[in-house]
């Protein structure tokens, strides 16, 4: 495929991506139009010029507009998504490309997508549509939801796969969609704790305080969860820890408070060094989750108590993680 358009200059090759774009609306041809499109833009460098990425913005928003991509076969709904993941991800188009209809258009797009090859696909498109794109809640709430309706990953390739596609793979992608913007931040956190509170398999479980872990990490405890946030994933992880009886469910929850704990008691530390700003004062605020943040004292000792708890050989450990969290809940209490 590189070597198709090789030869040809940037205005030549706009005029042929420009002239699938337009036959993206001829009904009756738009399977041939997806296959010859998507074969020219793969042979196309994205530093091939601004006509031709401006060629790429335009059968990028005919898919958007003309093509019904779910009616298409798996293979045809591919060259479409490839060629969204292109203009998004490839050339890195930016909104003044690709207009204010990138996010809703792709929403539209995916919509109903249940091969798992394009679905991998698809989660890769997302993180960084997002990024460049998403701006209001109405378009965020949109695209949570034609992405979100997949967690938990349920996928199981079928014997003699030749595929490749894993449940692994899937869960990572939309891991990443789930914590690919703050304006979905709120959206996913409720759904992880959802799951974390219902009575749903071990690996949903598992899946929803990854979910959690992963907002922290990339958005902060203090942005992704605030007071409210923290107090309820504090009582369900706690909850996952005393009351499940899957060891895998209990390791993974300490773990996720360890981690919570440790960024918490991070963001602490930066804003006592820039205790002058406001913005940092108040992100300090909130990075315990309480009225008066815990001091970083507090977040070491945690990880310390709950480190030695889990490394700890007694047969008792179960009941020595509730009572360790039970001191650590009344220090909280302590200083507020």
């Amino acid at each position: 495929a590189p070597a198709l358009l090789a030869g040809q200059t940037p205005a030549q090759v706009a005029t042929l991506l420009s002239f699938f774009a337009d036959r993206l609306q001829d009904e009756p041809c738009v399977r041939e139009v997806l296959r010859g499109a998507r074969r020219a833009v793969d042979s196309v460098e994205p530093g091939a010029g601004r006509e031709v990425a401006a060629a790429v913005a335009k059968l990028c928003d005919g898919v958007f507009t003309h093509v019904h991509v779910q009616s298409l076969s798996l293979s045809d709904r591919n060259n479409a998504y490839q060629l969204v993941h292109a203009a998004v991800v490839r050339f890195a188009l930016a909104p003044a490309a690709l207009g204010d209809n990138a996010v809703l258009g792709f929403v539209g797009i995916m919509d109903g997508e249940r091969d798992p090859r394009n679905l991998k696909l698809c989660f890769s498109v997302i993180p960084p549509l997002a990024a460049a794109h998403l701006s209001s809640t109405s378009d965020a709430e949109a695209l949570f939801n034609v992405f979100s309706c997949y967690f938990p990953i349920t996928f199981t390739p079928p014997p003699n796969d030749t595929v490749g596609i894993t449940s692994d793979m899937l869960r990572e992608g939309l891991l990443e969609c789930l914590s690919s913007h703050m304006l979905v931040a709120s959206q996913a956190l409720d759904l992880a704790q959802g799951k974390l509170a219902s009575a749903d398999p071990g690996q949903t479980r598992l899946d929803a305080m990854d979910v959690i872990a992963a907002l922290a990490s990339r958005f902060t405890v203090t942005r992704s969860m605030g007071t409210r946030g923290v107090r309820q994933v504090w009582s369900l992880l706690r909850l996952q820890i005393m009351d499940s009886s899957e060891a895998e469910v209990q390791a993974r929850a300490r773990s996720c408070l360890r981690h919570l704990l440790r960024l918490a008691a991070q963001e602490e530390e930066a804003a006592d060094d820039e205790a002058a700003d406001d913005e940092a004062a108040g992100g300090a605020q909130l990075a315990g989750g309480f009225d008066d943040a815990p001091p970083v004292a507090f977040g070491v000792a945690a990880q310390r108590l709950l480190a030695g708890t889990h490394a700890s050989e007694c047969t008792d450990r179960h009941k020595i993680t509730g009572l360790t969290l039970s001191i650590l809940i009344g220090s909280i209490h302590l200083v507020r």
